[in-house]
């Protein structure tokens, strides 16, 4: 089992951060082209079922890992400002 973000390393949650911010990378470009593919579903007047099912998906699946690179980031902004303190 994992160890909680406050136990990491900071070299483990740099690690983690570049992770979280490479997936969300993913989710932007995937929600780009989910928007495009509404865009010419909505051109054509034929809004397809399988894009709202794929948005549904994106969206619940996108904010845990949002969270997580929340809360990574904040630990680690926490324990900067510990050092220069």
């Amino acid at each position: 089992m994992a160890k909680p973000i406050e136990e990491q390393t900071t070299a483990e949650l740099e690690k983690l951060a570049k992770t979280y911010k490479t997936i969300s990378g993913i989710y932007i470009g995937a929600f780009i082209v989910y928007i495009a593919a509404m865009l010419y579903s909505v051109s054509t007047g034929k809004v397809n079922t399988v894009l709202v099912v794929v948005m549904v998906a994106l969206i619940t699946t996108s904010l845990p890992v949002n969270m997580m690179r929340t809360k990574v980031s904040n630990e680690l902004k926490r324990r900067e400002d510990a050092k220069a303190n």
